[in-house]
């Protein structure tokens, strides 16, 4: 058995044993994914979508920890594909608020199209940015551009300079 596999069967024997106690276990409201390779994710991420259906805060990745086993362009299809998928798989999109993503992504209308769903979604942090496109949320009010060397401007550098 592969390990992935075995890793994919332990989450889902953890999912069957919460579900079967009900109301005794408390709902995940915050959820945070770390896995070093974002390749087969796209298998844990219904999964997930089971664990933590009513999430509010979802970290993907962790911040300043730096994987790199795919070129950024395939890890951001990755990432992409596995939000997708984990919001389909609960109600997520329903009660996302909150959505950190500190592994790399492309802000294009891929992601868009998927963040559109998330209707309550009002803050979105990202750390690596692969590409850029033509990208809008209207319901988000705050973005937060987390080593993204975006934090100094020409407008800073013309304060500091005074």
């Amino acid at each position: 058995m592969h390990e992935n596999e075995k890793s994919t069967n332990v989450l889902r024997r953890y999912v069957e044993r919460r579900e079967r106690c009900g109301d005794l276990v408390p709902p995940v409201k915050r959820l945070v994914f770390f896995i070093y390779d974002f390749t087969y994710a796209k298998e844990l991420a219904p999964i997930l979508g089971r664990i933590a259906p009513n999430c509010v805060v979802f970290n993907v990745g962790i911040p300043k920890m730096k994987t790199f086993p795919l070129l950024p362009t395939a890890e951001s299809r990755y990432v992409a594909d596995f939000i997708s998928l984990f919001l389909l798989g609960g109600n997520a999109c329903e009660t996302l608020r909150v959505l950190h993503i500190f592994n790399f992504i492309s802000l294009d209308p891929h992601l868009e199209k998927i963040l559109k769903k998330c209707r309550k979604l009002r803050h979105l942090t990202v750390s690596n940015i692969d590409d850029v496109a033509v990208f809008e949320l209207e319901f988000i009010e705050s973005v937060v551009l987390d080593s993204c060397d975006f934090s100094i401007t020409m407008f800073d550098e013309n304060f500091a300079d005074v």
